[in-house]
C-alpha cells in the first residue's frame, strides 16, 4: 500500500511538471518582472508556468535588450511547495554550470514582486516532440534517428558532468529549424535532474519522473539507478515517435510502472514495418529490463545510431521542406 501511495504521488507530481499548451490567449499575470516584458503564456502546469518574454533593461541578463527569452515562474498556489522550490532552484543552479549546445541555456534567475522565483532561459522558437506527435503521429525512422543522435549529444553532455536528467520525454525535447542541419534539438527542463551519486530526491526516497517514460529500476528501487535509466527513457521516446504511442499504457501510475517492470513491449516492427530492422532492434535493446543489455553510455548508443541505415533517410532538404510547410500552417513566431 505504501508503494502504491508513492507511485500515485510521483504520478501526480509529474502530471504537474508537464507543460500544457493552451489554445486560448490567457490574461498575462506578470506584465513586467525585473527588466523583462512578458508577452504571452507558452505553457502551464500545476508547478510552474512558462512565458515568452523580452528583455528590456536588465543588467544581469546575458541577452541583449529586446531579445526574446523563455521565463519559467513557479506557480504561487502549487502543492508540496517546498519540494517544488527545491527542484526549481536546483534546475537553475545546474543549468548555470552547463555549457552544452543541445541543452537549453540558463540566462538569469530572480524573484517576482510577490516573492515567487523565476528562471530565465534561452527561447527556442520551435515545437516540442509531444506537439510534433500531434501533427505527425508517426515519424519517418530517419528523422527519429537524427533526433536520437542529437539527444545523445545532449544527454551525453549531462552525463559527462555527472548529471542524470531523470525526465526524458517528448515534451522536454524542443525541435527547431537549423541552417546547418535543417533541424536540431534542445533538451529542456532540468527540474528533476541531479548529480550522481547524490540525487537529492533519493534521500527522501521520492519517486520521480514520468510513468510512461521511466525505467523499471526507477520504480523498483528509487535508490538504484544510473545514467542508463536515461537510455531507457530515450528508447521510450523513440518508440513513441515511431509507433504513435509509448511502450506501455495504463489507467494509473501503478498499472504503467507494473508493465515497465514485468511486461515486454510489443515489437516495434509489428507496429511500424517502415523501420529498418537494425534500428528497431537497437530501440528494443534500449528498453531492456536488464540495464546491462542496454548501451553502456550515450556515446556508445550514438555510435551505433550513426552506423545504422534507416528505412527512409531524413535529409537536410526534407527538414527544410517540412519546416516551410509547418511555418505556413502553424507558426506563431
Amino acid at each position: 500500500m505504501e508503494f502504491l501511495k508513492k507511485l500515485i504521488r510521483a504520478f501526480d507530481e509529474t502530471k504537474g511538471s508537464t507543460t500544457r499548451t493552451k489554445q486560448a490567449e490567457p490574461e498575462i499575470v506578470y506584465p513586467n518582472i525585473d527588466g523583462y516584458r512578458v508577452l504571452r503564456l507558452l505553457g502551464q502546469g500545476t508547478t510552474s508556468s512558462v512565458y515568452l518574454a523580452q528583455t528590456t533593461s536588465n543588467p544581469n541578463s546575458n541577452n541583449a535588450c529586446g531579445e526574446p527569452v523563455a521565463m519559467k515562474i513557479a506557480n504561487p498556489n502549487a502543492e508540496n511547495k517546498s519540494l517544488i522550490m527545491e527542484r526549481f532552484f536546483r534546475e537553475a543552479a545546474l543549468a548555470k554550470k552547463l555549457s552544452i549546445p543541445s541543452v537549453v541555456r540558463s540566462l538569469a534567475t530572480g524573484e517576482t514582486a510577490a516573492g515567487e522565483p523565476y528562471h530565465v532561459m534561452e527561447f527556442v522558437p520551435g515545437l516540442d516532440l509531444a506537439k510534433l506527435n500531434l501533427t505527425e503521429r508517426i515519424l519517418p525512422d530517419g528523422r527519429v534517428r537524427e533526433i536520437m543522435i542529437g539527444l545523445c549529444d545532449a544527454l551525453g553532455g549531462l552525463h559527462s558532468h555527472g548529471i542524470i536528467h531523470r525526465d526524458v520525454k517528448p515534451s522536454n525535447v524542443m525541435l527547431f529549424q537549423s541552417l546547418e542541419l535543417g533541424e536540431s534539438i534542445k533538451l529542456v527542463d532540468l527540474g528533476l535532474a541531479d548529480e550522481l551519486p547524490r540525487c537529492s530526491d533519493r534521500k527522501a526516497n521520492v519517486l520521480s519522473g514520468t510513468p510512461h517514460y521511466s525505467a523499471p529500476e526507477v520504480w523498483q528501487n528509487p535508490n538504484e539507478f544510473d545514467f542508463r535509466s536515461d537510455i531507457y527513457s530515450l528508447g521510450c521516446c523513440a518508440y513513441h515517435l515511431l509507433s504513435g504511442n509509448p511502450p506501455f499504457a495504463g489507467r494509473n501510475a501503478l498499472q504503467i510502472c507494473s508493465k515497465h517492470i514485468r511486461a515486454a513491449p510489443v515489437d516495434l516492427l509489428q507496429l511500424n514495418e517502415f523501420v529498418s530492422r537494425p534500428f528497431a532492434e537497437l530501440i528494443m535493446r534500449c528498453l531492456s529490463k536488464n540495464v546491462e543489455q542496454r548501451a553502456s553510455s550515450m556515446q556508445d548508443l550514438q555510435a551505433e545510431l550513426v552506423g545504422i541505415l534507416p528505412f527512409r533517410a531524413w535529409k537536410k532538404t526534407d527538414a527544410q521542406t517540412w519546416w516551410t510547410d509547418y511555418s505556413a500552417k502553424y507558426s506563431r513566431f
